[in-house]
């Protein structure tokens, strides 16, 4: 008991202490700069503004005051930021709050948000321990009578200002190299604050979508030539967080994909990267004419609900999703008939939207197109499937950690499964209405599941990874529609082969499909095109930019493992 007594002195003569709480609160907030100096990528000028611009500033602020836990509470948002910055650290190991981060809160629903919160449990521990004695301590010291020393205080001030011109030097320095370093987009925090400011311009972007977009027109209409086709029916299953390298489909050991291995009339893509490893940039990429390329397209034109709407077709979009200030939202909305089955429970099973297609299909006797958004493969996986089809076990991972990658992986595999039997019944499904129809599946990106030393894990991490943009891409059609058809399938076959951006094609190939004419078709873009062209592999950065997936700082694991699937990035 004397032990606990003296720690409890030694703790109040601390909290007391304005001196050492300024030296203890100019730590706690540089613990995620020291981290960062260790994660991103940085030459030796850089490293050494990166630490002295922050401390030196922090060191201003907490000595302003004679009380150094008044600007300290007043700096309660940089902590806020700093423990959203560990959490990302522990994801993916490396890489500062991305604009797609601060996004993802307001668009992610909250069961999503809780299962993976309650994974990554010892990081929230580690942070309760780091940043609550210090607020305690923050308030004690903004209520002592006792102010700092004025000597100490100089002290500290010269000190700070020191360092903020060595900071600079090495700054200008820095910015001399060739891998450069500037204060926007490479200074922490100023890097994370200048990236949530954009967030929140893009997020009113979004928001104001509906005007943005009002009086847009695809002028769409059908060629003359389907005017007595019978019935036509196209479809758009659109995956989550599928990743190519675990469907049997593409190769993976283990038998994924079962019914797809021996669909009749079934076409797969060998060579399919998306241009997004994030649900609101990519899906908005699959279902309208932009891409990375001219992405800004994205605020003015309305989605492929409406191009087949205005081509004379019945329109119908099934989902498995919440959608919460997206783009999807409003494509939802467009739809002649809107279906979602989720209900926020964490096992609403993508299943539970093919009865509701199933009579779509048997009720609609005109033209139709359908988009389909499953759930997928989306964390937590093994909430993706009823147990009774846990295939590989043991599937339930206590936590986020490599020490639990079989089971992940055992989830994962069996949420391939629940994907294949549902793509599956529903090419059935189609199959049976006996008329011209073609179907699309593709998934929005993939995942990291800890594949090599990096011991990344999800998706959506600021710099992705050959496992996030890595996706499948499978095509059907009915034998009245290859009868209709012919040289569309044959040109789709021929192209199966050629490197493919899955979010610059699916709008203009299923345009295609469909003998729809718009201006907005590209013809070098559609896979059932004789005009199609394989272009230079791009992605859509977290600032809306298209960059060459070759020129992206990726990984040399990433590189081998292009190499490895012989997936060609030009």
């Amino acid at each position: 008991m004397r032990f606990l007594k003296d720690i409890k002195k030694e703790i109040l003569l601390f909290a007391h202490n304005q001196e050492q709480l300024y030296i203890f609160f100019c730590i706690v907030l540089m613990v995620t700069n020291f981290c960062l100096l260790f994660t991103e990528r940085m030459n030796l000028p850089a490293r050494v503004a990166f630490v002295c611009i922050p401390l030196a500033v922090q060191m201003l602020l907490l000595a302003a005051s004679r009380k150094p836990g008044i600007f300290f509470l007043i700096l309660f948002p940089k902590i806020i930021i700093d423990a959203f910055q560990l959490v990302l650290l522990k994801l993916y190991g490396n890489s500062i709050i991305a604009v797609d981060m601060f996004l993802n809160l307001v668009t992610t629903n909250a069961t999503e948000a809780g299962e993976l919160l309650g994974s990554i449990a010892p990081v929230i521990i580690f942070m309760v321990v780091i940043y609550i004695p210090a607020i305690i301590f923050a308030v004690v010291s903004a209520r002592e009578t006792r102010r700092i020393n004025p000597s100490f205080r100089k002290r500290a001030l010269r000190g700070a200002g020191a360092l903020l011109a060595l900071g600079i030097l090495f700054l200008f320095i820095a910015r001399t190299r060739p891998d450069g370093f500037t204060v926007k987009y490479d200074l922490y925090p100023n890097n994370v604050f200048y990236n949530l400011d954009y967030a929140v311009k893009k997020w009113h972007r979004i928001n104001n979508y509906t005007k943005s977009s009002q009086g847009f027109t695809f002028e769409a209409s059908r060629c003359d030539t389907t005017a007595d086709n019978g019935r036509e029916i196209y479809v758009l299953v659109i995956g989550e967080t599928s990743r190519a390298d675990n469907w049997s489909l593409y190769g993976y050991n283990r038998t994924t994909t079962p019914m797809l291995d021996t669909l009749a009339g079934l076409l797969k893509f060998e060579d399919v990267l998306s241009q997004s490893n994030t649900t609101h940039k990519s899906v908005p990429m699959l279902l309208t004419p932009a891409s990375a390329e001219d992405y800004r397209l994205i605020y003015k034109c309305k989605s492929i609900v409406t191009l087949f709407k205005e081509a004379g077709f019945k329109t119908a979009y099934l989902t498995n999703h919440e959608y919460h200030h997206t783009f999807m939202a409003h494509y939802f909305k467009e739809a002649d008939i809107a279906v979602s089955v989720r209900d926020n429970a964490a096992n609403s099973h993508d299943s539970l939207m093919l009865k509701p297609l199933e009579t779509i299909l048997d009720t609609v006797k005109s033209d139709l197109f359908v988009i389909v958004h499953l759930y997928g493969s989306h964390f937590n996986y093994s909430q993706r499937y009823s147990r009774k089809d846990a295939v590989y076990k043991p599937d339930i991972a206590e936590r986020i950690a490599k020490k639990y990658k079989q089971q992940l992986i055992n989830a994962y595999d069996n949420s391939i499964l629940s994907t294949d039997r549902i793509l599956y019944r529903i090419v059935d499904m189609v199959r049976s209405q006996e008329c011209a129809s073609a179907l699309i599946y593709t998934s929005d990106h993939g995942e990291d599941i800890f594949d090599d030393r990096r011991n990344r894990f999800l998706h959506a991490s600021p710099i992705p990874t050959f496992y996030q943009i890595h996706v499948p891409f499978v095509a059907w059609s009915s034998p009245r529609y290859r009868e209709l058809y012919g040289q569309k399938w044959q040109n789709m076959t021929g192209n199966s082969t050629m490197p493919v951006s899955s979010n610059s094609a699916v709008f203009h190939t299923l345009t295609d499909l469909a003998s729809i004419k718009t201006k907005y078709l590209k013809s070098e873009l559609s896979l059932c095109s004789e005009n199609f062209r394989a272009v230079p592999r791009t992605y859509l950065t977290d600032h809306e930019e298209s960059v060459r997936i070759d020129q992206l700082l990726l990984s040399k694991y990433d590189y081998q493992q292009f190499e490895e699937k012989n997936i060609r990035l030009h």
